[in-house]
């Protein structure tokens, strides 16, 4: 028998809300280790998303050739399972396989689900709002898909890690301790639920850390469900863990249990090097160029600079509002007098569907009516459900851009 220390699960099972759902910083926290891991791990490691599926369409990056590890259990089991799932490769550096899962179906469950977390956890539903039944039963259809994984690629004697990212897994961790106790679970948090909504709720977060409660904070905040799921995931997990030591400050104080630390890391060749650098980056500045002259109606000279921002839409805790400020004085500044620049803010909203006149545009670049005149809202590639309110549009509209 191997050493605990040296000893290797025979499989690892992963899940997050952003597996092949890119929604900000944990995609690319997955997707920069995911080629170390298949390889440290022999290829045994089975990410699962949930399957968003809008008008057929799969995400750009999933591939739908099954992989092998993933044929029997795709034949044998998946068309036992109570919702649809489908099976493939994500197309991240590595290629590791993926499992997308369909939740919808665990609706039609969601009051025992929830009855059997409060009675074993003490999980107060009642009180989840926004996104909170969205992410907890994705969190359960993950954990059953684990399960079924485990039991059936994993023999006797084998054993496995089952992985959950941030508090919309954490409702999963706690399913899979009740249902399928010998998987072990790691619960990694990359940020706080209680500290995320101090921190946009304009609160001195680090300067105070000493002095809050966890608990106190999330039902003066109104996130005492997420922060529930959260703080039993964390102490329920064979391990808990987080991604920077500050963190770890905010996971003491707050959910009051010391993780490990796993800091972020990137591969060596994360970003190209020499000609092929080049040419990426002469076509993504290419690409942006063809998109702002369609929003615009107005060419952009060769020695345009561009400066972008990008993560998860929180406008406060990732410095939107910041960048805003910054670039409108910089737009004034004498340094940048007579210079074009254009502001990308690479953060997805509550998005309705691309643009058609914009699509035209980029199909049609030459002899349309659009061409020498800007569309209506010129500072969106896509319309989005709710432009009268959202904060970034209402900012941009105050400014005069």
């Amino acid at each position: 028998m191997k050493h605990p220390s040296t000893h290797r699960p025979d499989l690892l099972l992963e899940a997050s809300w952003e597996v092949c759902n890119k929604q900000g910083g944990i995609y690319t926290v997955l997707t920069s280790r995911a080629r170390e891991m298949m390889k440290r791990h022999n290829g045994q490691i089975i990410f699962i998303g949930p399957l968003l599926v809008q008008n057929g369409d799969l995400p750009a990056d999933f591939d739908e050739n099954i992989p092998p590890i993933l044929e029997d259990w795709q034949r044998d089991v998946a068309p036992t399972l109570p919702f649809a799932c489908c099976c493939g490769n994500w197309r991240v550096p590595g290629s590791p396989p993926v499992v997308l899962v369909d939740f919808a179906p665990l609706y039609d469950e969601k009051g025992a689900l929830y009855y059997e977390m409060w009675e074993y956890f003490g999980i107060q539903s009642d009180k989840g709002y926004g996104d909170y039944d969205e992410a907890s039963l994705f969190g359960i259809a993950a954990a059953q898909m684990m399960q079924s994984l485990y039991e059936y690629l994993c023999p006797e004697g084998q054993s496995a890690i089952g992985i959950f990212n941030e508090w919309m897994l954490g409702m999963g961790l706690l399913y899979a301790k009740r249902h399928c106790p010998h998987l072990k679970t790691l619960f990694l948090t990359h940020a706080t639920t209680v500290g995320r909504s101090i921190a946009s709720n304009n609160k001195a977060l680090y300067a105070y850390m000493t002095g809050y409660n966890g608990d106190q904070m999330a039902a003066e905040l109104g996130v005492e469900a997420k922060h529930g799921i959260e703080k039993a995931a964390a102490w329920q997990a064979d391990c808990f863990a987080t991604v920077s030591e500050l963190t770890a400050r905010e996971c003491r104080q707050l959910i009051e249990r010391d993780p490990v630390v796993l800091p972020n890391g990137f591969e060596p060749d994360f970003v190209p090097q020499g000609d092929t650098y080049t040419a990426q980056r002469t076509a993504a500045r290419n690409r942006i160029f063809s998109v702002v002259e369609g929003l615009t109606g107005s060419p952009l000279p060769p020695d345009t600079l561009l400066i972008a921002t990008s993560g998860r839409y929180e406008y406060r805790n990732k410095g939107i509002d910041l960048f805003i400020d910054a670039m409108q004085q910089a737009g004034e500044s004498e340094e940048l007098k007579g210079r074009t620049v254009v502001c990308l803010l690479l953060v997805p909203a509550w998005v309705a569907e691309p643009r058609a006149d914009l699509r035209y545009l980029l199909l049609h670049p030459e002899g349309t009516e659009y061409h020498d005149k800007p569309l209506s809202y010129p500072y969106l590639t896509h319309w989005l459900h709710n432009m009268e309110e959202d904060t970034i549009v209402q900012r941009l509209k105050t400014i005069g851009t």
